[in-house]
């Protein structure tokens, strides 16, 4: 089904435009997005200028806190995944715990964008199995693609065409029978990852051969995914993996 990139990105800034508000809060500014956390409470972000062109962003320590919180112990095992996650983003971790970014002016919109996707990706990464043992879903996705021996790449960082650098978890890379394919894992499904997903594939994927496709791996063990969502997936041409039926798609992880 064709559809329009340009649209695509601007419909996606319209909503994040008319979905975000802020106040101030003292020295911060606070700004409520409308990203969802795994309690369906907005993301919420805080702005504090240090000079006249350095800004201080911060998740005030709320992701890792809320961790904690839920019971999950950050072993230094997860912390330096937490870590990892940070570098890729190119933000820090405090010794009081917050999720942190430095920006100017200049970047300030790229670097916030950035904030969002590090303090999304964290809280999306654990999840709780049916015996009570936490584990990381990307982990359990990477287990099971070295069980199957598919060869590819994980934490790959592209430019879309906005300019704004997207995330994805794994690539399968071409070969002569297979063209190239993209994976993200998502651990909790929802209308807010998938419109993020999305937008970001159609970023990136007009920056790419043409045969280039997107994967995406859906946590379905727990929870129903809503067709609402397979079917926004399926209209711009992504493919749906449930993780309870990851059998049936072996041939598309094959090389």
């Amino acid at each position: 089904m064709s559809f329009s990139p340009d649209k695509m990105v601007n419909d996606y800034l319209k909503w994040l435009k008319e979905n975000i508000s802020y106040e101030v809060i003292n020295d911060y500014v606070e700004i409520v997005t409308p990203f969802l956390d795994r309690h369906n409470d907005s993301i919420q972000i805080y702005i504090k200028k240090i000079d006249n062109d350095n800004y201080l962003l911060t998740d005030g320590g709320e992701i890792i806190s809320d961790l904690w919180l839920s019971g999950i112990d950050i072993t230094k095992h997860r912390e330096k995944i937490i870590v990892d996650i940070l570098r890729r983003y190119g933000a820090q971790l405090t010794d009081d715990n917050e999720i942190t970014i430095n920006a100017c002016e200049r970047d300030f919109p790229l670097k916030k964008h950035f904030l969002i996707q590090a303090i999304l990706t964290i809280d999306d990464l654990f999840m709780t199995s049916r015996t009570n043992i936490v584990s990381l879903f990307t982990e359990e996705v990477e287990l099971y693609l070295k069980k199957q021996e598919v060869s590819y790449v994980s934490n790959i960082a592209l430019v879309g065409k906005s300019g704004f650098t997207h995330n994805f978890d794994f690539v399968i890379p071409a070969t002569q029978r297979k063209n190239e394919r993209f994976m993200k894992a998502i651990n909790r499904p929802n209308k807010e990852n998938t419109t993020s997903t999305i937008f970001s594939w159609n970023d990136v994927a007009i920056t790419r051969n043409k045969d280039t496709k997107l994967l995406v791996i859906l946590n379905d063990l727990e929870v129903k995914v809503n067709n609402d969502i397979i079917n926004a997936y399926k209209h711009y041409d992504i493919l749906t993996i449930p993780w309870s039926k990851k059998d049936d798609y072996k041939d598309e992880l094959t090389a």
